[in-house]
C-alpha cells in the first residue's frame, strides 16, 4: 500500500511521528470522523475605572469531517479510506458516499 512503509527496513530515519492508533473508535454512521470546533477568548479592559477585566468568548460550531468508506479493523488496499477523515485523501477515495458527505 503507498504512503505505509516498514520503519524497520530503513537505516537511517530523518524523523518519525508517533502516535497510538485507536483500535476501537467511536462511530458516526459506521464512519471514523473528526470534529473541528473553534473558541477564542479574550480578556478586555472594563469601561470604566475598577471595572477589572471582562472575559469574551467567541464560539463556531465549526464541522464534522468523515472517512467516505464505513470502518473495518485493518488497513488494506480496499479500506484505506476508512481510516483517514483528512480531504484530500477523501477525494481519492471517490465513493458516491464520499461525495454525497463532503458536498452537505
Amino acid at each position: 500500500m503507498s504512503g505505509v512503509h516498514d520503519a524497520s527496513k530503513k537505516t537511517h530515519v530523518e524523523s518519525v511521528v508517533l502516535q497510538r492508533y485507536i483500535e476501537d473508535p467511536f462511530l458516526l454512521d459506521g464512519r471514523k470522523f473528526d470534529y473541528r470546533c473553534y473558541l477564542l477568548m479574550v480578556t478586555t479592559d472594563a469601561d470604566g475605572p475598577g471595572d477589572g477585566k471582562r472575559l469574551h468568548a467567541f464560539f463556531h460550531n465549526g464541522y464534522v469531517r468523515s472517512a467516505g468508506q464505513k470502518y473495518h479493523s485493518g488497513v488494506s488496499e480496499d479500506n484505506w479510506g476508512a481510516h483517514i477523515t483528512n480531504f484530500s485523501v477523501q477525494k481519492q477515495v471517490r465513493s458516491p458516499k464520499a461525495v454525497e458527505l463532503w458536498s452537505r
